[in-house]
């Protein structure tokens, strides 16, 4: 969900400005747009969404650190 989403973010120290400016760094307009659209209007994410890896890729998140966030956010 949205939320546990958000609040694994925040808990790592990476807030809604920072996910905004790191999708406005995607070069390619459609691609930024799409995930743009992704982050403010889904509400049920899971492990395997395009945008999660686009995120941990972007913020140099290792695999097991967001399994292990995805976890953690799934007890909320």
């Amino acid at each position: 969900k949205r939320k546990e989403l958000r609040s694994a973010l925040v808990s790592i120290g990476i807030f809604a400005g920072d996910v905004t400016s790191k999708i406005g760094e995607i070069s390619d307009q459609t691609e930024r747009e799409f995930a743009l659209i992704d982050w403010e209007d889904t509400q049920d994410y899971q492990r395997d969404h395009p945008l999660v890896d686009t995120l941990a890729a972007g913020f140099a998140l290792p695999s097991e650190q967001v399994d292990a966030l995805w976890r953690w956010a799934a007890g909320l």
